[in-house]
């Protein structure tokens, strides 16, 4: 790429058929290759429930009703509109760790704490340990951008955040939670150095999605 004055694009193109959004990771492997060859990542989605169904329709049984109920209804976010909202979190997650101690080496106070003891509510353990920040719920038809403020909140580097993932034995893992309020996928486009910075904490991305409309 050097060579001929390009660069490296990865590109996921997905067809949605049906109101469940897919599952989105990229894990710790794909990302360390996508920074040795400089690379962009992106991810491209159409979800073919917008127009009338033809004859075989039938095949998706009671989701005939959901169409037919959700053409007269109109969801807004919370800003009052129908466009894409979304949330960035970075959480560490290990089986047992002080968060306390993680606390005082990132230099920051944490908006999640999850505890390997923790009772949920079925009686169940919750069964591993996080530290987590976020940024706040916001309009947003990029990634990047919002990935870019959760980083700057961070007093320490990357390198430094791998370290202490190190010692705990844990994972930083980065989630992004995608609210729709139309019938259009967001555009999904990690910047290179966005990919940079979370192949140097040997981290992980994922996506929860909602379509909701």
């Amino acid at each position: 790429a050097r060579e001929c004055s390009a660069v490296w694009s990865i590109r996921l193109i997905l067809e949605t058929y049906d109101w469940e959004a897919p599952i989105i990771i990229f894990y710790q492997d794909i990302l360390q290759y996508a920074a040795q060859i400089h690379a962009d990542i992106s991810v491209e989605d159409s979800l073919y429930m917008t127009e009338e169904p033809e004859d075989d329709f039938e095949a998706f049984g009671p989701l005939k009703n959901i169409f037919e109920n959700a053409r007269n209804v109109t969801l807004k976010n919370a800003f009052g509109s129908t466009q894409t909202v979304m949330k960035a979190y970075l959480t560490l997650i290990g089986d047992s760790f002080d968060t306390g101690l993680v606390t005082k080496q990132i230099g920051m106070t944490p908006d999640k704490l999850r505890r390997l003891d923790e009772v949920l509510g079925n009686g169940m353990l919750f069964g591993h340990t996080e530290w987590g920040i976020a940024t706040e719920l916001e309009v947003c038809d990029h990634v990047g951008p919002l990935l870019r403020k959760l980083f700057d909140r961070i007093p320490c580097g990357p390198q430094a955040l791998y370290e202490v993932a190190r010692t705990h034995t844990a994972e930083w893992h980065i989630l992004i939670l995608v609210k729709m309020y139309e019938k259009k996928f967001p555009a999904l486009y990690f910047p290179r150095d966005v990919i940079r910075y979370i192949a140097q904490l040997h981290g992980a991305i994922g996506f929860d999605d909602y379509f909701l409309f």
